[in-house]
């Protein structure tokens, strides 16, 4: 059953497709007979133009969406309806089939394909983005640019109707070229018959809305029994019935609707809603029942291979059940029954070790696979017929029932093959010990070039293991990439004539290391004289090579370091191409001169008088007797007068016996380096200066905070109780006009005293000066009294505030007033943020070994970019400005300090006027807990 979709190659076939967008589009317009300025809602046009985007080539698009805009504009202007609207409804129309074609294209064969759910699931997701799509862009631009409709109109009009013909029409593209399902044609007859009937019946002469459904059983009908593409066009042709019925004024949707242009806009939609639930019900039935038998299918196959692989197969094959706690052979093929000598009808029912005798128990690997610590199970043994016999046996789980599992079983006569290895195994042995006593590489090879065998030597001085070089031609592993050419031509010519006997050429071990290897070959012939094997030995010399020619790449090579060699005299008689670059003498000029005419007269001299000896060489070599290199920095004198700094290491050179032959003189100019290091101390000894000043800065502005609160909060507080003094008439009665004067300067005096109490909390908070509490807390009872202290404030407010709390107390350890004042500073935040007629929760719950409390409102949220300083003091959002919500940007910094010191966290969650929801964890309070933070 093929369920693939190809693309259309044929642009004739994309041409016609075009038509008979216009031709539906004008059916359409000519069934709702709309006016210049109604929106049509039922425009199967759109579910054709998804489908040719979907179905033709990308590099096609260029013209064949402006086709399409021609087609639907055309189809609209012939019916009356203006240039313009016509040529939005088409731009429509063709980007909600591209949009559509986009989604339904994005798998890795890039084609549409309507084989699973998962295809079903981008189907309708394909078609309600386009159409929503749709449905916004006309919903905008048809009022704006026409100036017909309202955008109400619109968006309840075109993403019903153009999703209903999308959903409905691309079901029967996609199972064009489907096969259909095995059917019985008068069944199917019958079938189209009665949903014939049945569907016109509902939707031309029926006013009972319930009646809707009747066709749907007869489609679920056709799912089951015909496959999807049966339903897809018995769903087109419901679409067809249902959509023109109402659209004429006739059926249940059309019923108790008026004349005017809003209900039978409501009708239409409502028919175009149906018609998605019908295609949600019964495509992905359709594409289940589909799906399903092409499984069995599969199965059956797959069963049917399996017995003709069983009966024809070589290997010798028992099917095993368990009777009794053990494995019996419930089927046997022939090649299993002629290793074990007995017919295929005297095996069945015996049990297996009656037949294969194993070292390991059979019952205990019964046991094992049963209760599954085995998928599958390997060993040796014997027959029990052949005692003599070696039988590789193999057992593995088959499908099955819990209750009945089955096994397979697959025995190989192994007795030839072991008694032969067994003879060469003592053969090998002999030949091992020859060759791993022996110092060089031996390799032999076939003369196709295939690595047969390596000594332990190889491995050893190559570092490639035996699986790596076993089995490879010799070319590939061990032989340079130069010459792998030369080596695999030795190998063309099987009488072994063309290969080199003696040659030297590089190796790459395993770590990368090329080492020079001499190798020598030879020929091992068999009885008739022709070539059998290649016998290739190699040495390593690698060390000798690397000593002649270390010192002339040394001193050839154009390095940044000075290397000076001196005879015992302090006479130069190396001077390398680094000691050119530095110094600006060439090696010819340099060659025999005093290695002191180099040095820095003046710091010579002084480095001699340190020393007290004579500003001579022999100064040098006498502080390198003791063996120490001298090692510093000096300045040397460079061709042309100048002086430069180096890093220099001096010191002896002896030859292998001991004897001191020379000095080495290795430097390098450390002039740049240098500089930089003097500009990197006086850089951080700037920075440190400006670390300390800052800090001697926070400290002050601490303590000044703290001061000035401390003042600030004493006469405020006097203000505050004469102010309130004067309120309840304690120095005579006050007149109405003096008392808002009198509830200002009382309401700002206690604004003032809470701003002072809360620099005071976070300064104290800060320094670790406040004074904490510790006991164990009752959050229920904390978020209790923050829902009393917060009561004055919702007196006058139009808000819904919820509190939920557990019944049982929700004890940690801690400080009961300041964790009260961290509900109540959250709860205020919510209450004060949040507009009337929104709501505010408070929520107290427990998780794992945490207590949380979740302050949630639907207020005015706070935006994405401003979140950063969240918890920074006297931070207030944006919104809050604009809005003048009085506050003072402590509250957050106070909450996030008590819950820190009280080991918890805060998170908040917030949207811009979308609302708030911030979290406090705290731990739970355990019998065990010696003490709550390093705060207390």
């Amino acid at each position: 059953m093929s369920t693939r979709v190809r693309e259309l190659g044929d642009r004739r076939a994309v041409a016609a497709l075009v038509v008979v967008i216009f031709g539906t589009a004008c059916v359409t317009l000519g069934i709702a007979a709309p006016g210049p300025t109604d929106v049509v809602t039922w425009w199967p046009a759109v579910g054709v133009t998804a489908m040719l985007a979907t179905l033709t080539r990308r590099s096609w698009w260029w013209w064949v969406l402006p086709a399409v805009v021609v087609a639907n504009g055309a189809a609209n202007m012939i019916y009356g309806r203006p240039w313009d609207l016509a040529l939005i409804l088409s731009l429509i129309v063709a980007g909600e089939g591209a949009a559509f074609a986009v989604v339904m294209r994005h798998r890795p064969s890039g084609l549409a394909s309507m084989a699973t759910q998962r295809d079903f699931l981008r189907l309708v997701i394909a078609a309600g983005v386009s159409a929503v799509m749709g449905g916004l862009v006309g919903a905008v631009a048809i009022p704006l640019f026409v100036g017909t409709g309202t955008f109400r109109d619109v968006v309840v009009t075109i993403p019903p109707s153009h999703a209903a013909a999308m959903l409905v029409i691309a079901p029967v593209a996609l199972s064009w070229r489907r096969s259909l399902m095995p059917i019985r044609p008068l069944e199917l007859i019958l079938q189209s018959a009665v949903l014939a009937v049945t569907a016109l019946a509902t939707f031309w002469f029926t006013e009972v809305l319930a009646m809707t459904f009747a066709p749907l059983p007869f489609l679920v009908w056709a799912a089951f029994k015909f496959g999807l593409r049966v339903v897809a066009w018995q769903l087109a042709f419901i679409a067809l019935a249902a959509t023109g019925s109402t659209a004429l004024g006739h059926g249940p949707f059309a019923v108790g609707f008026a004349s005017d242009n809003l209900s039978l806009l409501a009708a239409t939609s409502l028919v175009q809603t149906f018609l998605v639930c019908m295609v949600l019900i019964c495509v992905p039935l359709a594409v289940n029942v589909e799906q399903g038998r092409r499984l069995l299918e599969r199965v059956r196959a797959s069963s049917e291979l399996f017995r003709q692989n069983f009966a024809e197969s070589l290997l010798s094959i028992l099917v095993l059940r368990v009777g009794e706690g053990r494995l019996e052979i419930f089927d046997a093929n022939t090649t299993s029954a002629t290793l074990l000598g007995r017919r295929v009808d005297h095996l069945l029912g015996l049990p297996l070790e009656a037949v294969v005798s194993t070292d390991t128990p059979m019952a205990e690997v019964t046991e094992s696979m049963l209760h599954g610590n085995l998928d599958g199970w390997r060993d040796e043994g014997t027959l029990v017929s052949r005692p003599g016999s070696r039988i590789a046996v193999s057992i593995a789980r088959l499908a099955g029932t819990y209750d009945e599992p089955m096994f397979s079983a697959q025995l190989l006569d192994v007795t030839t093959e072991r008694e032969a290895t067994a003879g060469l195994r003592a053969q090998r042995a002999l030949t091992d010990i020859t060759l791993d006593t022996t110092p060089c590489l031996i390799m032999v090879a076939d003369m196709a070039g295939t690595v047969l065998r390596v000594n332990r030597a190889t491995t050893r001085i190559t570092g490639f293991n035996q699986k790596q070089l076993v089995g490879r031609p010799v070319w590939d592993t061990l032989t340079s990439p130069d010459s792998r050419d030369a080596v695999r031509a030795m190998y063309d010519d099987p009488s072994g004539n063309a290969i080199i006997g003696a040659a030297e050429s590089g190796v790459r071990t395993v770590d990368g290391d090329l080492l020079r290897i001499l190798w020598s070959r030879d020929i091992v012939r068999d009885e008739g004289g022709d070539a059998a094997y290649a016998v290739i030995t190699g040495l390593d010399v690698t060390a000798e090579r690397n000593a002649s020619g270390l010192m002339r790449h040394m001193l050839a090579a154009a390095l940044s370091t000075a290397l000076i060699g001196l005879d015992n005299r302090g006479r130069i008689t190396v001077f390398n191409a680094g000691a050119e670059q530095i110094l600006g003498y060439d090696s010819y000029t340099a060659l025999g001169m005093d290695f002191t005419d180099i040095l820095d007269a003046e710091e010579f001299k002084e480095w001699t008088t340190e020393h007290m000896s004579p500003p001579s060489f022999e100064a040098l070599a006498k502080s390198l007797a003791n063996g120490r290199p001298i090692s510093d920095d000096w300045r040397w004198v460079r061709g042309d007068a100048s002086t430069t700094l180096v890093s220099m290491t001096l010191s002896v050179v002896e030859d292998s016996h001991g004897h001191q032959v020379g000095y080495l003189c290795v430097a390098s100019d450390v002039t740049d380096v240098r500089r930089s290091e003097e500009l990197l101390v006086t850089a951080l000894e700037k920075e440190r200066l400006v670390v300390d000043r800052l800090r001697d800065l926070d400290a002050a502005k601490d303590e000044f905070v703290s001061t000035v609160s401390h003042e600030l909060r004493t006469p405020v507080t006097s203000i505050v109780g004469y102010t309130e003094m004067l309120i309840d008439g304690g120095f005579g009665e006050v007149g109405d006009p003096q008392m808002p004067a009198l509830d200002a300067i009382n309401r700002n005096g206690e604004r003032l005293i809470t701003l002072a109490n809360n620099l005071l909390t976070l300064n104290g908070l800060a320094s670790g000066s406040l004074t904490w509490e510790r006991g164990q807390v009752d959050l229920v009872k904390a978020v209790r009294g923050a829902e009393a202290a917060i009561g004055p404030m919702l007196k006058e407010r139009q808000l819904e505030v919820t509190f939920k709390n557990p019944a049982w107390p929700v004890v940690v350890l801690g400080d009961a007033p300041h964790l009260e004042r961290v509900v109540t500073n959250l709860l205020s935040n919510a209450v004060k943020f949040t507009e009337d007629g929104g709501s505010v929760g408070v929520r107290l719950d427990t998780r794992m070994n945490e207590a949380v409390i979740t302050v949630r409102d639907t207020g005015l949220g706070i935006p994405k970019h401003e979140q950063h300083g969240l918890f920074d003091k006297f931070w207030r959002s944006s919104t809050s400005q604009a809005r003048h919500i009085q506050g003072t940007g402590l509250g957050l910094a106070i909450v996030q300090a008590i819950v820190a010191a009280h080991g918890g966290t805060v998170s908040i969650e917030s949207e811009h006027l979308e609302g708030t929801t911030v979290s406090v964890t705290l731990p739970l309070y355990r019998e065990r807990t010696r003490r709550l933070t390093s705060a207390f």
